[in-house]
């Protein structure tokens, strides 16, 4: 601030009244003359003496110390020219170049003249051979656009130098051996190149034919969304050669719009075109792409209309269901996915059924009062909203009426002949389902038609193997299309040649692939193949009891199970522990056995404290649970020791109701 109080001063001094005599800041006059007076004070329009002397004095304490340069400036709002001089630092001398950087210059410049001398035959004289000539040694020296430039020249038949074998091994190292030639954005530049290559792979053109490469060269050429969006109609129409494959056309589509970089009026054809893909996926498609269909039905997406979602919702639940009427509410179609492909997910399906007046939304709410689903189980209640779901339309709860009328006429009725009149009458829902398209409804009339082959007394064994095979080949077109249970007594069926010739290969196969899936009793039999070592199966106890440990979050066979495998030899007492929640886990779902190995953890202390009070009772009421066969497991108990302490009394009354 000190300083530029003193320099405004000065200037202001400089500019003083009209009458004043302009001096610079070393006392020169406009003449360039000396004033010897200049130290005289003068009046100036500030209102204010100075003595021009020391304000000189003090210019030149504050600057004549630095390396100076003499600048000259002129005033822009004065009606005169004047100047002023000052001084500011020297400007720091130009680096010296190294002689590296000195011929690194000298080579670009001789390159960007052979440049410059090829773009000027193609495009001025439009001397094509000689273009050709310059544009390849432009190359040779380096420049790689000049190598584009060329292979696009050959293959120009209007010029006169075309040369298509000369072009194919251009487009080769194009293709493949410029990656590092990039845009600002970071994307190679010559991906043209490699898309062509590779369809000339795919497609065999002048080159020997190789598909898998050449696919993998178009799909790493394709660096845009709308790039995608071509290779994934390519992919869905086999067009261009390419092999029709829905599943890579999905997977083409989902990455454009991951991309984000197309058109925004696409997305609803690309959205739609995925979802009618996903829909006609075969297998276990509909259970891979269960969380993208969904995420597309739910309302709020504004990327797609809502007329376009409600017909693919109305296609997607003919599917799943056919046979049933279409929801009018959309959120049946999304619970009901949720519920049908994969393990049954009610958590994520019950708000979509909740309030909901569709007779499938009340059908599947009846499952979670069957099951106990977030409530207690209410089998009445369950019974009631599949009447009433019925008395809508829906044929799956006509199915469900009719299983529960065998159900309760099997555990109440020894007699074989009304029972094979009801599951005639549950054989014939199911066939009505199954003949509009209905999927699942395959797999039940498999189940159906096995059961009565089994349980009948009116057929021939001619028939009864007749059906087997019927059933076999039910189960094949329902595994085929994604059904998981269905996948698992197919399985069945090939380890045990039933409707089929056994084969154990094919058996493990489908056992594994419903496992994968997340059948609980395809989980349970890879359990018991895997630990056992069964059909050339290597043992591997770890993945035999996680196979267990999933199977028995469903079913309490598998929770058994895997007890006892954790039980037996030197188990820690973690796996006892665990042992003994399985054992309880299994015994509370009615598994008699499994009150008799809990009775001998409590009474032995194993995975917890010891009761033999405990051990009683529960050996008292496994015994009761199963006749003849859980009272003789009573007697061992009371005489051996093993389950609880030794009496003979109670083991001679267990022995008696054993009939032994």
């Amino acid at each position: 601030m000190k300083n530029l109080f003193v320099i405004l001063v000065l200037m202001a001094a400089l500019q003083g009244t009209a009458n004043a005599q302009r001096v610079d800041a070393y006392g020169y006059d406009d003449a360039g003359q000396y004033r010897a007076d200049f130290g005289v004070s003068e009046s100036l329009n500030l209102n204010c003496t100075i003595d021009v002397s020391e304000l000189r004095a003090k210019f030149e304490q504050l600057y004549a110390p630095a390396p100076v340069q003499s600048y000259t400036s002129w005033s822009d709002d004065s009606d005169y020219d004047y100047s002023t001089s000052y001084y500011r630092p020297e400007p720091p001398p130009e680096p010296q170049l190294t002689p590296e950087q000195i011929a690194a210059n000298q080579k670009a410049a001789e390159l960007k003249a052979l440049v410059d001398k090829a773009n000027d035959a193609l495009t001025v004289q439009k001397d094509y051979p000689l273009a050709v000539t310059l544009l390849q040694n432009a190359a040779d020296a380096g420049d790689t656009a000049s190598l584009a430039t060329l292979y696009h020249l050959l293959v120009d038949k209007d010029k006169g130098v075309y040369d298509k074998a000369r072009a194919a091994k251009l487009l080769v190292d194009l293709a493949t051996g410029h990656d590092d030639y990039r845009d600002d954005k970071g994307n190679p530049v010559f991906n043209e190149f490699k898309r062509q290559y590779g369809q000339a792979l795919i497609d065999g053109d002048g080159y020997p034919q190789d598909y898998d490469a050449g696919t993998d060269l178009v799909q790493k050429a394709a660096v845009h969304a709308d790039a995608w969006v071509t290779l994934g109609r390519e992919y869905e129409a086999g067009a261009n050669h390419f092999h029709q494959s829905p599943a890579i056309a999905i997977s083409c589509y989902q990455t454009s719009l991951l991309m984000g970089d197309h058109s925004g009026a696409w997305i609803p054809e690309i959205r739609s075109r995925m979802a009618l893909l996903m829909i006609a996926q075969p297998g276990a498609g509909l259970r891979q792409y269960r969380d993208d269909l969904i995420g597309l039905l739910k309302p709020g997406d504004q990327s797609i209309p809502d007329s376009l979602r409600d017909a693919i919702g109305v296609k997607l639940y003919n599917v799943l269901m056919a046979g049933d009427p279409v929801p009018k509410n959309p959120s049946t179609t999304i619970g009901v996915l949720f519920m049908t492909k994969g393990a049954p997910d009610w958590e994520q399906a019950e708000p979509y059924f909740t309030n909901n007046d569709d007779p499938a939304a009340i059908r599947e709410l009846a499952r979670y009062y069957e099951n106990g689903w977030g409530r207690p189980k209410d089998h009445q209640k369950a019974i009631s909203m599949l009447t009433k779901a019925a008395a809508g339309g829906d044929k799956d709860a006509e199915y469900g009426l009719a299983v529960n009328k065998y159900e309760e006429a099997r555990s109440g009725s020894e007699s074989p002949t009304p029972l094979d009149g009801l599951a005639a009458d549950v054989q014939k829902c199911a066939k009505a389902l199954a003949d509009a398209g209905n999927v699942p409804a395959k797999n039940n009339l498999a189940k159906w038609t096995r059961l009565r082959a089994e349980k009948s007394t009116t057929m021939t064994p001619a028939q009864k193997e007749a059906a087997r095979k019927k059933a076999y080949e039910l189960w094949t077109e329902a595994a085929d299309q994604g059904v998981r249970e269905a996948t698992y007594y197919l399985a069945a069926c090939d380890e045990y040649g039933i409707g089929a010739t056994k084969d154990t290969d094919a058996a493990k196969r489908h056992y594994d692939y419903a496992a994968y899936w997340d059948d609980p009793q395809a989980q349970k039999r890879m359990g018991e193949i895997t630990l056992q070592g069964l059909y050339d199966t290597p043992v591997d106890v770890d993945k035999g009891r996680h196979f267990l440990l999933m199977a028995s979050y469903s079913l309490p066979s598998a929770a058994y199970e895997l007890g006892l495998e954790l039980k037996k030899g030197s188990a820690s007492n973690d796996d006892l522990k665990q042992a003994r929640d399985l054992f309880k886990q299994a015994f509370d779902a009615k598994i008699w056995q499994a009150g008799f190995e809990l009775a001998a953890c409590l009474h032995k202390g194993l995975g917890g404290d010891k009761d033999e009070a405990g051990a009683k009772a529960l050996v008292e009421k496994a015994a009761s649970m199963a006749g003849a066969k859980s009272a003789k497991i009573a007697v061992d108990a009371y005489t051996n020791g093993a389950t609880v302490d030794p009496d003979p009394a109670m083991a001679a009354k267990w022995k008696a109701l054993a009939g032994v």
